[in-house]
């Protein structure tokens, strides 16, 4: 039983990933850093919230739903022992 081709979430997990947070200043909407980055050509992906390893899940979480792809959970590795999924109870 698979519910969806997993290459084919991958693919389309990467290429927002790519587009909006590879390489970017990630921060909260309220840094004035990121702000001034932003304005001076810099990439930037301003969050809700800060940018902690549990919001970014979170974000990813609800991309997954936006790009209806059936995900029950949605993990961020920050390093080797360190690591956080963000899942809802329903």
């Amino acid at each position: 039983g698979m519910v969806m081709d997993f290459g084919k979430v991958k693919k389309a997990l990467k290429i927002w990933i790519d587009e909006h947070l590879d390489h970017a200043y990630i921060c909260s909407k309220k840094d004035d850093v990121g702000g001034y980055l932003k304005y001076k050509g810099f990439r930037v992906y301003r969050m809700d919230g800060n940018p902690t390893a549990e919001n970014i899940s979170k974000l990813l979480f609800g991309l997954s739903r936006k790009l209806n792809i059936p995900a029950k959970r949605v993990g961020v590795v920050e390093s080797s022992p360190d690591s956080v999924a963000w899942y809802e109870n329903k």
